[in-house]
């Protein structure tokens, strides 16, 4: 499955719309605007909430939740102090995750047990944050394209 995740260029908070590989609108991601606290809800274009992304507050090491109707889905948690920028990705199950980019903050790849299930890859020459997300047919794709838009809040805020 391909996806394009898209940065408004205009819009109060971070905002994203989340489109399939045939140019159809498929989530939004609406960031709440004044908050002091990282708080996303991603829905479907029904407006219902497929998950909440937020930032854990008064931690060393960036992290992020990732919910569904107060369920964990995933935690997202930068590792500090690499050369290349590293990710650890919690999700319950089976599997150990790791997300690795390359050194220019422009490409990763999310691995499950050494195997890569996805690739999150930046595009350079736009005018807001986008992104395509390539994900394998057994990965859910609402926790992929959640930890692609946690990618952004980390390393490419206000650039």
């Amino acid at each position: 499955m391909k996806f394009a995740v898209k940065q408004r260029l205009v819009s109060m908070g971070d905002d994203f719309d989340i489109r399939n590989e045939h140019g159809k609108k498929v989530y939004f991601v609406d960031g709440a605007a004044f908050s002091f606290v990282d708080n996303l809800i991603v829905k479907d274009m029904g407006k219902n909430e497929v998950c909440r992304i937020k930032k854990k507050m008064f931690t060393f090491i960036q992290t992020y939740t990732i919910t569904k109707k107060g369920q964990l889905l995933a935690t997202v948690k930068k590792r500090p102090f690499t050369f290349r920028t590293r990710f650890h990705l919690e999700i319950p199950g089976p599997g150990t995750y790791e997300i690795v980019g390359n050194l220019f903050r422009w490409d990763y790849a999310i691995n499950r047990d050494g195997r890569e299930v996805a690739k999150v890859s930046k595009k350079i020459l736009a005018m807001s944050d986008s992104y395509g997300v390539e994900i394998k047919d057994d990965e859910n794709p609402v926790v992929i394209l959640a930890v692609a838009i946690v990618i952004d809040m980390v390393l490419h805020r206000g650039k």
